[in-house]
């Protein structure tokens, strides 16, 4: 019984730091789109160069997913998440000191850069550090607080623009970060790392198995959650990164108003990714769970861009949109680490969380397109079409997930 406590407190000491850093990594993609405006009013830039910003994080950040994996596998996650939370942090300190526009798109792709790490790294340690039994409740928390961070980015840096200015919001936004950073790095011998010998070992793993990893890789149930992952993201990325600005012309209000549409999505996913880490130990049906959620988000959001809603329900809306699309996100997870061999946890998450990075590069082009264009309801009401076409992919993945197991030959 001593045993079982102290592993338990282990494993919650270990799922709190790997959170930390992950609630920063989602903290610091939602800072910048509330302050489009202000930003917009200083620089004087378009709602299509303000979504570039955004693009060019997440395309970079995507495109560094799997190698980032690669690496975590190869070294261990322990130095990856240490740089990656520390980076981010100067670089969006930087942002908030960024002299041109130009500046502003380089500080975007080391960002971008350095969040690629996160993912594949939290993971790795979570899946190598907490007992199997609680693992689905760990990967909803470490999500939970992921959208956390999405939750309290738009209201906590619209509060510190308008109590300073928009620089220095990001200013205190860096420094918290680094703060963190320290902790962790503090805390860094409960993450795992490989020695001199695990490293040889696993290279000799990666050599021998190169054709074996490439074609799990490429599997049909790992390529249906990218594609699940990316069309989702750029759903739930257009609700996140113009939904503000939107609200502001769509209902005529102002931004502090605004900005609780967005802030109630992001509510509403991280207390659906608590239902759903219960949800995920018990029932682990991707396609059902998905369904549902990107069903009734849909249909939540068509609402609202029809104008059908007044403001109090938009924003009853969008915590319930964000409450079913959060859900489905732990059972998601674990249909990943499912079809993923021991030795490539990081390499499978850098490959289909990378999905989620591409649909953000494209969703803030597109969106902010739209918004030049002063179309605004098809702003609101386009992500329910990703979300539903997010659908086929997720009976994709679970299908081709069971014929794929099916298919293996008994240990």
């Amino acid at each position: 019984m001593q045993d079982e406590r102290q592993k338990i407190r282990q494993d919650l000491a270990v799922i709190g730091l790997v959170s930390s850093a992950h609630f920063f990594s989602h903290f610091y993609y939602l800072t910048l789109q509330p302050l489009f405006l202000l930003i917009q009013a200083e620089i004087g830039l378009t709602f299509t160069h303000l979504g570039l910003i955004v693009t060019v994080y997440a395309f970079t950040s995507a495109i560094g997913h799997y190698p980032g994996g690669v690496l975590v596998d190869r070294y261990g996650p322990r130095h990856f998440i240490i740089a990656g939370i520390a980076i981010t942090s100067l670089a969006i300190i930087g942002m908030g000191s960024a002299p041109n526009y130009p500046t502003m798109l380089l500080l975007a792709a080391v960002i971008g850069t350095a969040d690629c790490i996160f993912h594949p790294a939290d993971y790795s340690i979570l899946s190598d550090r907490v007992d199997e039994k609680r693992l689905g409740r760990a990967f909803s928390f470490h999500t939970f607080i992921g959208f956390f961070g999405f939750s309290v980015a738009p209201v906590t840096v619209v509060f510190l623009a308008s109590v300073w200015d928009w620089r220095t919001a990001l200013h205190l936004s860096g420094m918290a970060g680094l703060v963190v950073a320290g902790i962790i790095f503090l805390k860094r011998d409960m993450l795992p790392i490989q020695d001199a010998e695990a490293r040889t070992k696993q290279a000799v793993t990666d050599e021998e198995q190169g054709s074996g990893a490439l074609s799990m890789l490429l599997s049909a149930p790992i390529i249906m959650m990218f594609l699940f992952y990316a069309v989702g993201s750029i759903g739930t990325s257009g609700i996140k990164d113009f939904t503000t600005v939107a609200m502001v012309d769509f209902y005529e209000i102002g931004q502090n108003e605004a900005v609780q549409g967005v802030s109630a999505f992001m509510w509403g996913t991280a207390l659906g990714v608590l239902a759903g880490g219960v949800i995920a130990d018990k029932v682990r049906r991707l396609n059902l769970i998905a369904t549902l959620g990107y069903v009734l988000a849909s249909l939540t959001v068509v609402l609202i861009a029809m104008n059908w809603l007044p403001l109090w329900a938009a924003i009853t809306g969008y915590f319930i949109a964000g409450f079913t699309t959060g859900m489905i996100i732990p059972s998601r997870d674990l249909l990943v680490k499912a079809e993923t061999p021991e030795g490539s946890m990081g390499k499978a998450f850098g490959l289909v969380t990378s999905g989620y990075g591409f649909g953000g590069a494209i969703s803030p082009l597109l969106f902010g397109a739209l918004m030049d264009q002063g179309m605004i309801p098809l702003v609101l009401g386009i992500p329910a079409f990703f979300l539903i076409t997010a659908i086929a992919f997720s009976l994709a993945a679970s299908h081709t997930g069971r014929r794929h197991r099916t298919s293996q030959p008994a240990q």
